[in-house]
């Protein structure tokens, strides 16, 4: 029989800790070995204890969920646990943060078959990216999407995408953004190489797709739609 995963609980609310707990006892796989009510308590208990993985907060009093992982991967190098933090906001800096320390991020109320199926993918080497404060049980691919994308582009290369989505022109562009068409161009065929792992093909179509998708993009203003309403009307 496998061993089981000894699983740490960090969370100023003892009555969210207490509705973790009995399921992950019940589960079979895993072995709840203690917990901390804040990041201070979660270090001083952590400095020698058997643990892999921890079940982070990230908004506590004291020194955030994110400042305490970022201090326990320093304290324990050698061993160092996985980490999956718990968070009821949607924001794309914690999911950031999250990402840099090879952590997971989930929406607190994911529902708890959601967060015993996430251990279990955790544990064999996956970063999972859900932080839905709404705790939507399917990941929102959107949201992925949108985290992938400004991974691999840059800001510039992202305003020049939503140019491009919202149907402008190299030479619109370029005098939008006081360059010049042939540096456009060049950026064009960049951002088109950095998204092929998206997509094998893209051109302006398909890339006015996959930023619609993100909704990454400011929604595209047409500006005739009243005066196209009372004409419909009229007729």
């Amino acid at each position: 029989m496998a061993e089981k995963v000894k699983i740490f609980v960090v969370d100023d609310d003892n009555l969210t800790i207490d509705l973790l707990e009995k399921p992950m006892v019940d589960s079979g796989f895993l072995n709840f070995v203690g917990r901390a009510n804040s990041g201070e308590e979660c270090l001083e208990k952590l400095v020698n204890k058997p643990v892999d993985l921890v079940i982070m907060d990230v908004n506590m009093p004291g020194i955030d969920g994110i400042e305490t992982a970022t201090r326990l991967l320093e304290m324990r190098k050698r061993d160092a646990p996985k980490i999956i933090f718990l968070t009821v906001y949607g924001d794309y800096d914690y999911t950031q943060k999250a990402f840099s320390l090879n952590a997971s991020i989930l929406g607190k109320n994911i529902g708890i078959a959601y967060l015993l199926e996430t251990i279990k993918r955790v544990m064999q080497g996956e970063i999972v990216i859900n932080p839905n404060p709404n705790g939507i049980i399917k990941q929102d691919s959107n949201a992925k999407l949108k985290f992938v994308l400004k991974n691999l582009l840059k800001p510039a290369q992202i305003e020049i995408a939503c140019l491009i989505h919202n149907g402008r022109t190299a030479d619109e562009i370029a005098a939008k953004l006081a360059s010049n068409t042939h540096h456009i161009n060049n950026q064009k065929k960049e951002i088109y190489k950095r998204l092929k792992p998206l997509k094998d093909n893209i051109n302006a179509a398909s890339l006015g797709a996959i930023m619609e998708r993100s909704g990454i993009c400011e929604p595209l203003e047409l500006n005739n739609i009243d005066t196209l309403l009372a004409q419909i009307r009229r007729g």
